[in-house]
C-alpha cells in the first residue's frame, strides 16, 4: 500500500515544504520592512506591504493545502471503493490551484502597479531636482559664482561650454556622460 502511495506522499510532502519554506520567508520579508516604515510618509509604502502580505499569505496556505490535498487525492483514487470521493477532490485539487493563480496573478499585476507608481514619482522628483539645479545654475552664473567661473567662461577641461548664441542670460550647457 505504502509502494503504491509514495510518489504522491513524496510529491506532497516537497509542495508542503515549498508552501511552508513560502510562508516563513513571507513573515520574515513583511517583520524585516515593517522595522523600516516609520512616521506618516511611509503610509502608501505600508498598506501596500500589508496588502501584498495578505495576499502571499494566502497563496503560500493554498500552496500547503495542495500538498496535503495531492496524496489524499491519490489515496482515494487507488483504495476508495466509491469513486465520487476521488472526483470531488480532484475537483477539490483543481479549484484550489485556480484560486492559487488568481491570487498570484493578482499579486504580480498589484506589484507592478505599485512599482510603476513608484517609478513615477520617482521620475517627478528628479525632474523637479533638474528644474531647481538649472535654476541654482542660473543664479549662481548672474551672481557670478567663482565655483563656476572656469565653467562659465569655456574653461578647458571643464565639461561644459557656452551655449554660443551670444545670450550670456542663461548658464552654460552640460554634456551628459550617460
Amino acid at each position: 500500500m505504502i509502494q503504491q502511495l509514495l510518489p504522491s506522499l513524496i510529491l506532497g510532502v516537497v509542495v508542503i515544504l515549498i508552501g511552508t519554506g513560502f510562508l516563513l520567508t513571507h513573515i520574515w520579508y513583511y517583520l524585516q520592512h515593517k522595522e523600516e516604515l516609520q512616521g506618516d510618509h511611509a503610509k502608501n509604502e505600508d498598506m501596500h506591504l500589508k496588502r501584498r502580505y495578505r495576499r502571499r499569505m494566502k497563496g503560500s496556505s493554498l500552496l500547503v493545502l495542495i500538498g496535503f490535498t495531492i496524496p489524499v487525492l491519490d489515496y482515494l483514487v487507488t483504495f476508495a471503493p466509491q469513486k465520487i470521493a476521488a472526483v470531488v477532490t480532484l475537483l477539490l485539487l483543481l479549484l484550489l490551484v485556480v484560486i492559487l493563480l488568481m491570487i498570484s496573478m493578482g499579486d504580480l499585476v498589484a506589484t507592478n502597479n505599485y512599482r510603476r507608481a513608484i517609478y513615477a514619482k520617482l521620475k517627478e522628483i528628479e525632474q523637479k531636482k533638474a528644474s531647481l539645479q538649472t535654476e541654482i545654475d542660473v543664479l549662481r552664473f548672474r551672481q557670478g559664482d567663482p565655483e563656476l567661473g572656469a565653467a562659465t567662461q569655456g574653461g578647458a577641461g571643464s565639461g561644459q561650454h557656452n551655449s554660443g548664441d551670444g545670450n550670456n542670460d542663461y548658464p552654460p550647457r552640460q554634456e551628459k556622460l550617460f
